[in-house]
Protein backbone atom coordinates (compact mmCIF):
# COMPACT_ATOMS: atom_id res chain seq x y z
CA UNK A 1 0.00 0.00 0.00
CA UNK A 2 2.79 2.61 -1.45
CA UNK A 3 2.31 5.98 -1.69
CA UNK A 4 1.66 7.39 -5.36
CA UNK A 5 3.61 9.95 -6.97
CA UNK A 6 0.65 11.36 -8.42
CA UNK A 7 -3.05 10.93 -8.89
CA UNK A 8 -5.56 12.42 -11.26
CA UNK A 9 -9.11 12.61 -11.60
CA UNK A 10 -11.34 13.89 -14.56
CA UNK A 11 -11.62 17.80 -14.02
CA UNK A 12 -12.70 19.37 -17.05
CA UNK A 13 -10.78 22.39 -18.06
CA UNK A 14 -11.59 24.74 -15.54
CA UNK A 15 -7.74 25.60 -15.20
CA UNK A 16 -7.81 27.34 -18.68
CA UNK A 17 -11.11 29.56 -17.28
CA UNK A 18 -9.98 31.04 -14.44
CA UNK A 19 -10.16 34.93 -15.38
CA UNK A 20 -10.97 36.17 -11.53
CA UNK A 21 -7.47 35.15 -9.96
CA UNK A 22 -5.70 37.58 -7.19
CA UNK A 23 -2.03 37.28 -8.65
CA UNK A 24 -0.83 39.02 -5.84
CA UNK A 25 -1.80 36.12 -3.41
CA UNK A 26 -0.96 34.02 -5.66
CA UNK A 27 2.72 35.34 -6.74
CA UNK A 28 3.28 37.08 -3.17
CA UNK A 29 2.62 34.17 -1.19
CA UNK A 30 4.70 30.71 0.33
CA UNK A 31 2.34 28.01 -0.02
CA UNK A 32 3.09 25.01 2.39
CA UNK A 33 0.63 22.46 1.89
CA UNK A 34 0.37 18.56 2.30
CA UNK A 35 -0.28 16.22 0.22
CA UNK A 36 -1.61 13.83 1.74
CA UNK A 37 -5.53 13.17 0.93
CA UNK A 38 -8.01 14.18 -2.08
CA UNK A 39 -8.38 17.47 -1.20
CA UNK A 40 -4.77 18.27 -0.51
CA UNK A 41 -3.66 16.84 -3.97
CA UNK A 42 -6.38 19.17 -5.71
CA UNK A 43 -4.92 22.11 -3.46
CA UNK A 44 -1.65 21.01 -5.20
CA UNK A 45 -3.10 20.70 -8.53
CA UNK A 46 -5.05 24.16 -8.66
CA UNK A 47 -1.97 25.99 -7.25
CA UNK A 48 0.23 24.33 -9.60
CA UNK A 49 -2.13 25.26 -12.66
CA UNK A 50 -2.07 29.12 -11.22
CA UNK A 51 1.30 29.18 -11.74
CA UNK A 52 2.26 30.06 -8.03
CA UNK A 53 5.80 30.62 -7.66
CA UNK A 54 6.34 29.20 -4.23
CA UNK A 55 5.05 26.69 -3.32
CA UNK A 56 5.80 23.83 -0.87
CA UNK A 57 4.32 20.35 -0.56
CA UNK A 58 5.11 18.50 1.92
CA UNK A 59 5.10 14.69 1.66
CA UNK A 60 3.82 14.02 5.45
CA UNK A 61 0.46 11.56 6.03
CA UNK A 62 -2.23 12.76 7.83
CA UNK A 63 -1.23 14.41 11.20
CA UNK A 64 1.56 16.63 9.30
CA UNK A 65 2.94 19.05 11.63
CA UNK A 66 4.88 22.32 10.72
CA UNK A 67 7.47 21.33 13.07
CA UNK A 68 8.51 18.31 10.88
CA UNK A 69 8.66 19.99 7.89
CA UNK A 70 10.10 23.14 8.93
CA UNK A 71 13.80 22.18 7.91
CA UNK A 72 12.53 20.84 5.17
CA UNK A 73 11.04 24.51 3.50
CA UNK A 74 13.33 26.87 1.48
CA UNK A 75 12.49 29.87 3.12
CA UNK A 76 14.51 32.12 0.41
CA UNK A 77 11.28 33.55 -0.65
CA UNK A 78 10.51 34.85 3.05
CA UNK A 79 14.62 36.44 3.76
CA UNK A 80 14.61 37.66 0.22
CA UNK A 81 11.32 40.27 0.46
CA UNK A 82 10.08 38.05 -2.59
CA UNK A 83 6.73 37.19 -0.83
CA UNK A 84 4.72 39.19 1.44
CA UNK A 85 2.69 36.34 3.59
CA UNK A 86 3.13 32.39 4.24
CA UNK A 87 0.50 30.10 3.62
CA UNK A 88 0.24 27.17 5.88
CA UNK A 89 -2.50 24.45 4.98
CA UNK A 90 -3.45 21.70 8.01
CA UNK A 91 0.05 21.41 9.21
CA UNK A 92 -0.50 23.22 13.01
CA UNK A 93 2.79 23.35 14.72
CA UNK A 94 2.80 21.42 17.80
CA UNK A 95 4.49 23.63 20.49
CA UNK A 96 2.94 26.25 22.44
CA UNK A 97 4.83 29.57 24.12
CA UNK A 98 3.86 30.97 27.57
CA UNK A 99 1.07 32.76 25.67
CA UNK A 100 -0.71 30.01 24.10
CA UNK A 101 0.67 30.50 20.74
CA UNK A 102 2.64 28.31 18.27
CA UNK A 103 5.56 29.00 18.46
CA UNK A 104 6.97 28.01 14.70
CA UNK A 105 3.73 30.33 13.31
CA UNK A 106 4.69 33.20 15.67
CA UNK A 107 8.45 32.81 14.20
CA UNK A 108 7.06 33.43 10.63
CA UNK A 109 5.24 36.55 11.69
CA UNK A 110 8.59 37.30 13.49
CA UNK A 111 10.20 37.01 9.63
CA UNK A 112 8.14 40.20 9.11
CA UNK A 113 5.57 38.44 6.63
CA UNK A 114 1.95 37.91 7.26
CA UNK A 115 0.79 34.46 8.04
CA UNK A 116 -2.16 33.09 6.58
CA UNK A 117 -3.60 29.45 8.39
CA UNK A 118 -6.07 27.69 5.79
CA UNK A 119 -7.21 25.07 8.42
CA UNK A 120 -10.64 23.30 9.34
CA UNK A 121 -9.64 20.62 12.24
CA UNK A 122 -10.09 20.44 15.85
CA UNK A 123 -6.85 19.18 16.70
CA UNK A 124 -5.35 17.86 20.97
CA UNK A 125 -3.58 21.79 21.02
CA UNK A 126 -5.53 24.24 19.25
CA UNK A 127 -8.89 24.24 17.86
CA UNK A 128 -9.19 25.12 13.75
CA UNK A 129 -12.68 24.39 13.45
CA UNK A 130 -13.98 25.74 10.25
CA UNK A 131 -17.38 25.52 8.42
CA UNK A 132 -15.69 25.73 5.06
CA UNK A 133 -12.81 22.86 3.78
CA UNK A 134 -9.18 24.10 3.24
CA UNK A 135 -10.10 23.66 -0.67
CA UNK A 136 -12.97 26.20 -0.23
CA UNK A 137 -10.75 28.88 1.83
CA UNK A 138 -7.63 28.72 -0.71
CA UNK A 139 -9.93 28.86 -3.43
CA UNK A 140 -11.58 31.80 -2.26
CA UNK A 141 -8.03 33.29 -1.38
CA UNK A 142 -6.64 33.35 -4.70
CA UNK A 143 -9.76 33.23 -6.81
CA UNK A 144 -10.42 30.36 -8.11
CA UNK A 145 -13.99 29.61 -9.40
CA UNK A 146 -14.29 26.16 -8.21
CA UNK A 147 -15.68 23.72 -11.01
CA UNK A 148 -18.69 20.95 -9.53
CA UNK A 149 -15.76 18.14 -9.34
CA UNK A 150 -13.54 21.53 -6.85
CA UNK A 151 -16.63 21.59 -4.94
CA UNK A 152 -17.67 17.88 -4.73
CA UNK A 153 -13.74 17.01 -3.41
CA UNK A 154 -14.05 19.69 -0.97
CA UNK A 155 -17.67 18.77 -0.04
CA UNK A 156 -16.15 15.34 0.49
CA UNK A 157 -13.46 16.39 3.02
CA UNK A 158 -15.69 18.09 5.04
CA UNK A 159 -19.31 16.83 4.86
CA UNK A 160 -18.67 13.66 3.34
CA UNK A 161 -21.29 11.55 1.84
CA UNK A 162 -24.24 13.18 3.56
CA UNK A 163 -22.98 16.44 2.20
CA UNK A 164 -22.67 14.96 -1.04
CA UNK A 165 -25.77 13.52 -1.61
CA UNK A 166 -26.80 16.99 -0.38
CA UNK A 167 -25.45 18.49 -3.62
CA UNK A 168 -27.67 15.83 -5.65
CA UNK A 169 -25.07 13.27 -6.64
CA UNK A 170 -25.96 10.15 -7.36
CA UNK A 171 -24.34 6.59 -6.00
CA UNK A 172 -21.38 6.33 -9.01
CA UNK A 173 -20.84 10.19 -9.00
CA UNK A 174 -20.09 10.14 -5.17
CA UNK A 175 -18.43 6.94 -5.29
CA UNK A 176 -15.55 8.20 -8.19
CA UNK A 177 -15.41 11.43 -5.47
CA UNK A 178 -14.79 9.10 -2.65
CA UNK A 179 -12.60 6.50 -4.87
CA UNK A 180 -10.17 9.77 -5.97
CA UNK A 181 -9.50 10.38 -2.04
CA UNK A 182 -8.77 6.86 -1.02
CA UNK A 183 -6.27 6.87 -3.83
CA UNK A 184 -4.88 10.23 -2.94
CA UNK A 185 -4.88 8.96 0.61
CA UNK A 186 -1.83 6.22 -0.56
CA UNK A 187 -4.48 3.31 -1.44
CA UNK A 188 -3.78 1.31 -4.42
CA UNK A 189 -7.24 0.47 -6.51
CA UNK A 190 -6.93 -3.23 -5.35
CA UNK A 191 -6.66 -2.50 -1.83
CA UNK A 192 -9.46 -0.22 -1.69
CA UNK A 193 -11.57 -3.09 -3.81
CA UNK A 194 -10.40 -5.20 -1.35
CA UNK A 195 -11.40 -3.33 1.53
CA UNK A 196 -15.17 -2.29 0.08
CA UNK A 197 -15.72 -6.08 -0.31
CA UNK A 198 -14.65 -6.91 3.09
CA UNK A 199 -16.70 -3.37 4.15
CA UNK A 200 -20.17 -5.20 2.24
CA UNK A 201 -19.65 -8.70 3.65
CA UNK A 202 -19.48 -7.89 7.32
CA UNK A 203 -22.30 -5.10 7.36
CA UNK A 204 -24.97 -8.70 8.42
CA UNK A 205 -22.64 -9.12 10.97
CA UNK A 206 -22.04 -5.67 12.20
CA UNK A 207 -25.60 -4.80 11.94
CA UNK A 208 -26.52 -7.43 14.81
CA UNK A 209 -23.75 -5.58 16.98
CA UNK A 210 -25.18 -2.34 17.46
CA UNK A 211 -25.52 -1.12 21.03
CA UNK A 212 -28.10 2.52 22.01
CA UNK A 213 -28.26 1.95 17.83
CA UNK A 214 -25.43 3.32 16.95
CA UNK A 215 -22.66 0.99 14.75
CA UNK A 216 -19.85 -0.33 16.57
CA UNK A 217 -16.70 -1.47 15.06
CA UNK A 218 -14.46 -3.33 16.69
CA UNK A 219 -12.89 -6.19 13.93
CA UNK A 220 -9.13 -5.66 13.89
CA UNK A 221 -9.00 -6.19 10.12
CA UNK A 222 -11.84 -4.04 9.38
CA UNK A 223 -11.06 -0.76 8.30
CA UNK A 224 -13.79 2.41 9.23
CA UNK A 225 -13.41 4.35 6.25
CA UNK A 226 -15.06 1.56 3.95
CA UNK A 227 -17.32 0.37 6.68
CA UNK A 228 -18.67 3.88 6.79
CA UNK A 229 -18.66 4.00 3.02
CA UNK A 230 -21.05 1.59 2.57
CA UNK A 231 -23.11 2.23 5.30
CA UNK A 232 -23.64 6.00 4.27
CA UNK A 233 -24.16 5.43 0.60
CA UNK A 234 -27.61 3.21 1.40
CA UNK A 235 -28.91 5.31 4.03
CA UNK A 236 -31.14 8.26 3.35
CA UNK A 237 -29.43 10.92 5.09
CA UNK A 238 -25.88 9.65 4.11
CA UNK A 239 -24.41 9.35 7.63
CA UNK A 240 -25.20 7.08 10.99
CA UNK A 241 -23.91 7.24 14.35
CA UNK A 242 -21.16 4.75 14.82
CA UNK A 243 -18.06 4.00 17.04
CA UNK A 244 -14.66 2.66 16.55
CA UNK A 245 -12.86 0.55 18.68
CA UNK A 246 -9.18 -0.23 17.85
CA UNK A 247 -6.20 -1.16 20.35
CA UNK A 248 -4.78 1.96 19.92
CA UNK A 249 -7.90 4.64 19.28
CA UNK A 250 -11.51 5.04 20.27
CA UNK A 251 -13.77 7.36 17.47
CA UNK A 252 -16.80 8.21 17.13
CA UNK A 253 -18.82 9.81 13.44
CA UNK A 254 -22.27 10.93 13.47
CA UNK A 255 -24.55 13.34 15.07
CA UNK A 256 -22.45 16.73 16.03
CA UNK A 257 -24.23 17.22 19.28
CA UNK A 258 -22.44 14.03 20.36
CA UNK A 259 -19.14 15.24 19.04
CA UNK A 260 -19.53 18.57 21.00
CA UNK A 261 -19.94 17.00 24.37
CA UNK A 262 -17.35 14.56 24.17
CA UNK A 263 -14.91 17.11 23.13
CA UNK A 264 -15.35 18.62 26.82
CA UNK A 265 -15.42 15.21 28.81
CA UNK A 266 -12.93 14.22 30.48
CA UNK A 267 -10.97 11.59 29.80
CA UNK A 268 -7.61 12.77 32.36
CA UNK A 269 -8.68 9.46 34.84
CA UNK A 270 -8.06 7.05 32.09
CA UNK A 271 -3.95 9.11 31.24
CA UNK A 272 -2.87 7.48 35.18
CA UNK A 273 -3.35 4.33 33.51
CA UNK A 274 -2.35 4.30 29.79
CA UNK A 275 -0.04 7.52 29.57
CA UNK A 276 -0.97 11.10 27.18
CA UNK A 277 -4.23 10.73 24.85
CA UNK A 278 -4.46 12.89 21.78
CA UNK A 279 -7.14 14.04 21.04
CA UNK A 280 -9.11 15.42 17.43
CA UNK A 281 -11.88 16.34 15.65
CA UNK A 282 -13.72 17.64 12.60
CA UNK A 283 -16.66 17.25 10.20
CA UNK A 284 -19.75 19.40 9.53
CA UNK A 285 -22.18 20.83 11.79
CA UNK A 286 -24.82 20.55 9.42
CA UNK A 287 -24.06 16.66 8.26
CA UNK A 288 -21.84 14.68 10.96
CA UNK A 289 -19.01 14.83 12.85
CA UNK A 290 -16.27 13.12 13.93
CA UNK A 291 -13.92 12.60 17.16
CA UNK A 292 -11.70 10.36 18.08
CA UNK A 293 -8.64 9.61 20.96
CA UNK A 294 -5.51 7.76 20.50
CA UNK A 295 -2.66 7.02 22.99
CA UNK A 296 0.30 9.14 22.13
CA UNK A 297 2.51 6.14 22.36
CA UNK A 298 2.31 3.07 20.71
CA UNK A 299 3.24 0.68 23.01
CA UNK A 300 -0.11 1.62 25.17
CA UNK A 301 -3.25 0.26 24.56
CA UNK A 302 -6.55 1.63 25.41
CA UNK A 303 -8.46 -1.09 27.39
CA UNK A 304 -11.91 -2.51 26.45
CA UNK A 305 -13.54 -1.08 29.82
CA UNK A 306 -12.39 2.33 28.42
CA UNK A 307 -14.09 2.22 24.60
CA UNK A 308 -17.31 0.50 27.04
CA UNK A 309 -17.97 3.32 28.79
CA UNK A 310 -17.34 5.89 26.13
CA UNK A 311 -19.46 4.35 24.21
CA UNK A 312 -22.08 4.35 27.00
CA UNK A 313 -21.52 7.81 27.25
CA UNK A 314 -22.24 8.59 23.52
CA UNK A 315 -25.47 6.65 24.15
CA UNK A 316 -26.27 8.35 27.42
CA UNK A 317 -26.42 11.82 25.29
CA UNK A 318 -28.64 10.68 22.64
CA UNK A 319 -31.08 9.32 24.87
CA UNK A 320 -31.00 12.38 26.88
CA UNK A 321 -31.47 14.69 23.96
CA UNK A 322 -34.11 12.48 22.70
CA UNK A 323 -32.00 12.12 19.59
CA UNK A 324 -31.88 8.93 17.02
CA UNK A 325 -28.46 7.16 16.25
CA UNK A 326 -29.97 6.68 12.31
Amino acid sequence: MGRKKTVSIELSTEEKKQDHLNRHHIDRSLFVVPYNDGEAVRVVQILRAAGAPYLHVSRQNWGATLDAEWERIDWTPVTQKQVDRVVVMEMPGRQLNSAGQIELEQRIEGMGVALKVIDHHHYAWVNRFHSKSSLEQLCADIGWRMSPMDLAIAINDRSYIAGLKSLGLGKEEIGQVRRFDLLCQGNSANYIDKQLKAARAALPTLEGKKRFGIWVIDEPTLKLPYIMQEIALSHPKGFVCAFEYKSHKIGFSGTPLVVSELLKRDFKHWEKEIGRLIQYAGGDESFSKYWGLKVEHSSQKIPRSMADETLEFIGEVLAARSLKPD
